[in-house]
């Protein structure tokens, strides 16, 4: 009975895990011109994202308090999906709900990696011309840059890389429970990586970071 146990504990993780990171996925490509490019129908993983959440919310054990979470939660989200026609809330609620029971720091380590991978390839595509890096000349009133040429690196807009480099820095910082003992060569390994993105896109939100 143990064994049995511990295979569907593994089997739920494992379909919610992967659930967690479809959902990053087609975020990622959501900001990005791949779905321009490459993946004009990249709305489709969210339904081919719907078995793995369905499995994963299956194999799952349940009280009364967390099945009347759980029929809450996916009202709200589905009610937010015929308000506004969009999926964020949708897939937000239900990261969350795939959320619960596992260890945070798998989730974080997952999608970090998502991200950086996705933000490397996304970069170097641009850079070998399979979708277009666009630029602009940008005059801000308060910057100690006043006059900087924008670079999209391949997203949709010019502060989205800013916001995943971001992104990425905080994730990072999450999975080390002490962040003053993280070791000098992280702290400038990500001070210069976060100051090249505000050179490149001038993102506010990647020197914020």
């Amino acid at each position: 009975e143990d064994k049995m146990n511990k295979k569907k504990l593994y089997i739920w993780e494992a379909f919610s895990l992967f659930y967690i990171m479809l959902v990053t996925i087609y975020y990622m490509i959501s900001i990005s011109k791949l779905k321009i490019a490459i993946f004009p129908n990249y709305r489709n993983i969210i339904f081919i994202s719907v078995p793995f959440f369905v499995m994963a919310i299956f194999f799952r054990r349940y009280t009364i308090k967390r099945i009347l979470i759980y029929l809450v939660l996916m009202v709200l989200a589905v009610m937010s999906v015929k308000q506004s026609k969009e999926y964020t809330i949708f897939l937000t609620v239900s990261q969350t709900l795939c959320a619960f029971d596992i260890d945070y720091r798998k989730i974080i380590r997952l999608i970090l990696n998502t991200e950086i991978c996705f933000t490397c390839t996304n970069i170097v595509l641009g850079l070998i011309g399979v979708i277009d890096i666009n630029t602009i000349q940008y005059t801000r009133m308060v910057s100690f840059l006043s006059k900087i040429q924008r670079y999209d690196m391949g997203f949709t807009h010019y502060n989205y890389f800013g916001l995943i480099i971001f992104e990425i820095t905080v994730l990072y910082l999450m999975l080390h429970k002490k962040i003053l003992q993280l070791a000098v060569k992280d702290i400038i390994v990500f001070l210069l990586i976060n100051l090249f993105s505000y050179f490149i896109s001038g993102s506010r939100t990647a020197f914020l970071a």
